[in-house]
């Protein structure tokens, strides 16, 4: 099967090593969104302002300052994303979205550290680590996530998950929608969804799971202004019922990416 859209990482071949399978993939060297988020400093500049401007719906980005307009660093060490700059990675993401879901291939990982800058600019992203064995509409999960070891290895997904991966282990490309509501929590915040200092604790992530599992949504912030647009959007991304969340191209016609 043959994907090329200018928002996906390209896959070069594919190679079998003993007991590994290998998959040489497109090199990006500028970073991702998540080393933004995390503070990587090569990749800030020095400006640090926790102010969230009232204008940013309305700002450009026609050169690398105005990305950097967009970028809030904070005292703390970590920095997020003006809306303006939300919306211009989320059309992209969305778009190379749209292009797996035509094709039936669910993600199942998607998080700003699969997110990479295209070039220097930081205009352009690149979804990448597809995982091209699971092409097709629905599938189930071959082991339990009620597992501590299973846990363990997938602890830094595991927020990012739908509650019917945890509930029921089944996957579709409704759970990648959920998953994208997540990624855009991240970005607003700066934090994970349910962000906690104990989080590294496998303990943590059982508490994680209990929630989704009983239908408890990632908190969408109530002090940063976020537009009504852009409210709405991760209200539709965080429906429990997978069947009620908007497809990817659908949520293309949202008004909070339309008016971008």
């Amino acid at each position: 099967m043959h994907i090329g859209h200018e928002n996906l990482i390209k896959y070069r071949g594919i190679a079998l090593e003993h007991d590994h399978i290998l998959f040489f993939m497109e090199y990006c060297s500028h970073g991702t969104i998540a080393q933004i988020l995390f503070g990587t400093p090569s990749l800030l500049s020095s400006h640090v302002d926790i102010r969230r401007q009232s204008n940013s719906l309305v700002c450009s980005l026609n050169d690398t300052a105005s990305v950097d307009k967009g970028i809030i660093q904070t005292t703390a060490g970590f920095a997020f994303f003006e809306e303006f700059l939300v919306q211009h990675y989320l059309k992209q993401l969305l778009s190379a979205l749209s292009c797996l879901h035509e094709k039936e291939i669910i993600h199942r990982d998607i998080r700003n550290v699969n997110i990479f800058f295209k070039d220097a600019t930081k205009q352009s992203i690149k979804l990448g680590d597809v995982n091209f064995v699971y092409d097709f509409k629905f599938m189930k999960k071959q082991s339990s996530l009620l597992d501590m070891e299973a846990i363990a290895n997938i602890r830094e997904s595991i927020v990012f998950y739908a509650p019917e991966t945890i509930t029921q282990n089944e996957t579709t490309t409704k759970s990648d929608i959920w998953s994208l509501g997540c990624t855009l929590v991240h970005m607003l915040t700066g934090r994970i969804p349910w962000s906690n200092p104990s989080i590294a604790s496998s303990a943590y992530y059982w508490k994680v799971i209990n929630w989704v599992a009983n239908g408890i949504q990632p908190t969408i912030p109530t002090d940063l202004s976020l537009s009504n647009e852009c409210i709405n959007f991760l209200e539709q991304c965080f429906r429990n019922d997978p069947s009620l969340r908007p497809s990817s191209q659908e949520l293309l016609q949202h008004p909070f990416i339309k008016e971008n």
